[in-house]
């Protein structure tokens, strides 16, 4: 068999600059030159991965402009800010907070515009002062007053706080906060409750303010918001368990229509206790991203119940998809997972026993009722003990299948669709005669679920291996707008992965998948293409469903032999 002219995956997954990096064989000795794929998925970070450690990777951002340089953006109110301070990280990038006037209220600050909910954090060691304390200036002022000689919170209004200890008598200072704010100020404190003073000081680095319920790694920012993660132009590597290489995670545009996903304490989150039940929500503990953002729930079930919903509007004419991350403290604890209507009534997954492990769990519900209102529930019942359960990451999203987690902080929120695609890349493809191979698993059935295409940018020349509503995986090829190839597969479905191999040649067509010849076309001409879209054909928006593990191109058409052996699982 030839070198492939192009290879993608595999093996061979890398990234540069956040695109996907593609391989081509320049020489017959097998020497490898990267081929540059470009991604895009629109303005959002919902978006999510799952990394080689198994832990959920999100989009981040630091709003706080010059995050680290408290004598810029930042305004003052009576102090002096010196920098090349001992840092915690071993640097020389602190900085001593000094007052320098007044006899009290000194700080910094700056203006932010942000809303939902978010966390503020910040670095700080005690000098000659011993209490810090953040401020944001908005409903309700949240605030956290922190002990950093002894390493422990005082006084919080509106706010949840958090000290940690970083060694060397550093502290990362956070709290997070679930209202509109116009700026954010770090004070010097005398004590606790107390900013009234005429000397003294704190030393500070890394301040952050970023969406969700606890501190994530600092990331650093200048003149613009600083960018970490999943962000808008990042393709998504995927792990999943037991496995050495990622897969490229290619998903529909989806909406997590539950307002606050992690974020339980929330009003958004009805409770119900029942005939002597009892239910104790406590936040802080380590979720399957790594982060304390997950609440633990302790429950005391009585002879009754606890019911925890929030309540959501679906389109009654879409099937609607639950899911949400639970482990119990033990493993054996139980409880059930169900979208209902008050009216109508909906669906249960059961009941559901939990591991001691994270796991996300789900339940699908055809909506076929005209009431819109729904909930969102998890019941712990049955006749149950008392029991400790973990929850992170409510879903519910339009669809027959749990896509990949979409965070939200107060409003639902949408992941975009998402397009690889390499354009100028004539020289790559075959244009007279040529083979496509695509190794893909799939996860939805719909019409135009493209795993592979060639094309000019238009309807008038293209080449494509693409699913339909029915679970067929077709291979087509049209020249000047006219169908000259057209193979129909059998039926596959979710779950289900495929080896596909179209092979081209005027008059000499054949399509393989898994091994098996689907069918073949002696009477094709065929087209002049110059874009690689993966995963979807970009013209006409038609994402895949599933993940992509491989994908190859061929400037000859590969024998029937070839070709048998490329896709056999």
């Amino acid at each position: 068999m030839n070198n492939a002219s192009l290879e993608l995956g595999g093996t061979n997954w890398a990234e540069k600059d956040g695109n996907i990096l593609g391989y081509s064989v320049g020489d017959t000795s097998g020497n490898f030159s990267p081929q540059e794929f470009t991604f895009a998925r629109g303005s959002n970070l919902s978006a999510t991965r799952i990394d080689r450690a198994g832990l959920i990777v999100k989009g981040r951002e630091n709003v706080l402009l010059q995050s680290n340089g408290f004598d810029t953006t930042w305004g003052n109110a009576n102090t002096t800010e010196t920098s090349g301070q001992s840092g915690y990280d071993g640097s020389n990038d602190a900085w001593s907070l000094d007052i320098s006037g007044g006899t009290d209220s000194q700080h910094i600050g700056q203006s932010v515009s942000s809303s939902g909910v978010q966390t503020f954090s910040v670095y700080a060691k005690a000098n000659t002062k011993n209490w810090l304390l953040l401020f944001a200036v908005g409903s309700g002022n949240p605030l956290s007053y922190f002990d950093l000689q002894n390493g422990v919170l005082g006084t919080q209004s509106n706010a949840t706080g958090t000290i940690e200890s970083v060694g060397n008598g550093w502290y990362r200072c956070s709290m997070f906060f679930n209202v509109s704010v116009s700026s954010l100020r770090i004070y010097i404190a005398t004590n606790d409750n107390n900013i009234t003073q005429s000397s003294g000081s704190v030393l500070i680095q890394d301040a952050q303010l970023e969406q969700g319920l606890a501190a994530s790694p600092y990331i650093e920012s200048g003149a613009t918001n600083g960018t970490a993660g999943v962000l808008e132009n990042t393709p998504r590597l995927n792990y999943t368990t037991g496995v050495a290489n990622p897969y490229l995670l290619l998903e529909p545009s989806r909406t997590n229509l539950v307002k606050q996903s992690e974020y339980f304490d929330s009003s958004e989150w009805g409770q119900y206790v029942f005939n002597g039940a009892s239910l104790t929500r406590t936040f802080g503990y380590q979720s399957p991203e790594g982060n304390n953002n997950a609440y633990k729930f302790d429950v005391v079930v009585g002879t009754g119940g606890v019911l925890l919903t929030d309540n959501i509007t679906v389109n009654p004419a879409d099937s609607q998809t639950l899911s949400v991350w639970m482990k119990g403290e033990n493993g054996g604890e139980k409880l059930r997972l169900a979208l209902r209507n008050s009216s109508s009534g909906g669906t249960s997954a059961g009941v559901t026993t939990l591991t001691n492990e994270w796991v996300r769990y789900d339940v699908t519900l055809s909506t076929t009722v005209a009431n819109r209102g729904f909930q969102f529930r998890m019941l712990i019942s049955d006749g149950v003990s008392d029991q400790t359960i973990y929850v992170y990451g409510a879903q519910c999203e339009a669809g027959t299948y749990p896509t990949s987690y979409i965070p939200t902080y107060s409003v639902s929120a949408t992941r975009a669709n998402e397009i690889t695609s390499k354009t100028g890349a004539s020289d790559v493809i075959g244009q007279s005669e040529g083979t496509m191979f695509v190794e893909a698993k799939i996860e939805g059935i719909k019409n135009d679920n493209t795993l592979f295409s060639l094309h000019n940018g238009s309807f008038s020349q293209y080449l494509v291996i693409s699913g339909n509503g029915s679970g067929l995986v077709n291979a087509y090829i049209f020249v000047g707008g006219v169908q000259q190839a057209g193979i129909l597969s059998g039926v596959y479905a979710v779950g289900d992965v495929v080896k596909c191999a179209l092979a081209y040649k005027a008059n000499d067509v054949a399509y393989y998948i898994n091994g098996v010849q689907i069918g073949t076309d002696t009477s094709a001409t065929m087209a002049a293409t110059s874009q690689v879209d993966v995963g979807n054909l970009s013209f006409f928006s038609a994402p895949f469903q599933g993940h992509i593990n491989q994908a190859e191109l061929y400037k000859e058409r590969l024998t029937n032999a070839e070709l048998a052996t490329l896709t056999t699982i």
